[in-house]
């Protein structure tokens, strides 16, 4: 399972504060703002593409849905190292943007990634 694999890199790049989903019924963690950045640069250096993600909001002990997502499919005859390096461009433009667009405290966000 992808969650599994995202934990893996998450822990050997350091990343150690990530929320487990699993009380919602969801089977993946979700990341602080900077430790979400961070995890972009990671899956990048290891040639993981990012196929998307969904928001969560941090509500004192809580975590609720925010609806909001973003995705980024390939490309007919993109390359497998090109399509990471923009699947995770766009990552990292709507975690920053949704960060500063929006008037939200905690945000957290959760990937969805392909294979290595």
């Amino acid at each position: 399972m992808y969650k599994d694999i995202i934990i893996k890199i998450a822990t050997e790049a350091n990343i150690s504060k990530y929320f487990s989903l699993e009380e919602m019924g969801i089977d993946n963690y979700a990341f602080p703002y900077q430790q979400a950045i961070l995890l972009v640069d990671v899956l990048r250096q290891s040639n993981v593409p990012i196929l998307g993600g969904d928001v969560y909001l941090k509500l004192g002990y809580s975590i609720e849905i925010s609806y909001d997502n973003w995705y980024c499919d390939k490309k007919e005859n993109e390359r497998d190292g090109v399509f990471v390096n923009r699947s995770c461009d766009v990552a990292e433009t709507f975690i920053k943007e949704y960060k500063r667009k929006n008037n939200v405290k905690e945000p957290l966000f959760a990937f969805v990634i392909g294979e290595q």
